[in-house]
């Protein structure tokens, strides 16, 4: 699964990242994997948000491994 990071993620890990699983997975296993490769990226947070075809998609969404997601940083304004 091809897994692209927006924002300070980005910036902390890497711009794209191959993320090496064969069977299916929920956004939320893949935030907790990949919060343990990049520890301190904060990507466990749930106000990380997985994107997947354009569309922002919830947690519990399933992700096959031939599908691409965009993982977009938490955004803080006023």
């Amino acid at each position: 699964m091809k897994v692209i990071f927006y924002g300070k993620l980005a910036e902390s890990i890497s711009r794209q990242v191959e993320f090496d699983r064969p069977t299916a997975c929920t956004v939320a296993e893949m935030r907790v994997e990949l919060d343990r490769a990049f520890p301190g990226a904060g990507l466990a947070n749930t106000r990380v948000r997985a994107c997947v075809a354009g569309t922002i998609v919830s947690d519990d969404t399933m992700l096959r491994p031939d599908q691409v997601v965009e993982i977009l940083a938490p955004v803080s304004g006023g």
